[in-house]
């Protein structure tokens, strides 16, 4: 039985090398790219796409760029939430990218938890930049849209 498992371990070393390269490099993105990211959006973003009512058509090549680039922030996203990484956040940036009915709704879903909203503004702060305001219906408590403090016992 353990030499078994020993040669199975032994067949799937290459697996096991890709997991491991997989996860350094998600990991890497997650620390370089995704507060880039964030500190480039408009401190309104979140109040503009509840705003948006006709969505602007891009021509098909940068729609096609930006659904690609979306669906790879998706997957390493999802990866993440396995690997280190940053996972919930690259969600959500990668929901940014995409293109699809009901986009606005996902996004203001995921969004009205506190901790989502509190990483994404302390990248902000910690990037130099003002914390994105956000629409009243992920706000919670706090009508400014930042940090919602916990009730004292």
């Amino acid at each position: 039985m353990l030499e078994t498992l020993l040669k199975l371990a032994a067949s799937a070393a290459p697996f096991f090398s890709f997991l491991a390269i997989a996860s350094l490099i998600t990991f890497l993105f997650s620390l370089l790219l995704i507060p880039a990211m964030v500190a480039h959006m408009p401190r309104d973003y979140f109040l503009i796409i509840v705003r948006r009512h006709q969505p602007i058509r891009p021509n098909l090549v940068i729609l096609l760029i930006k659904n690609t680039f979306g669906t790879l922030l998706l997957i390493a996203g999802i990866a993440m939430l396995f690997l280190p990484g940053q996972g919930l956040l690259t969600i959500i940036l990668g929901l940014i990218f995409l293109s699809f009915p009901g986009k606005q709704r996902l996004l203001l879903g995921l969004l009205t938890r506190p901790a989502l909203r509190n990483s994404l503004n302390w990248i902000r702060r910690k990037t130099g930049k003002s914390e994105f305001r956000w629409p009243p219906r992920c706000r919670g408590d706090n009508q400014r849209g930042g940090k919602i403090n916990p009730p004292l016992p």
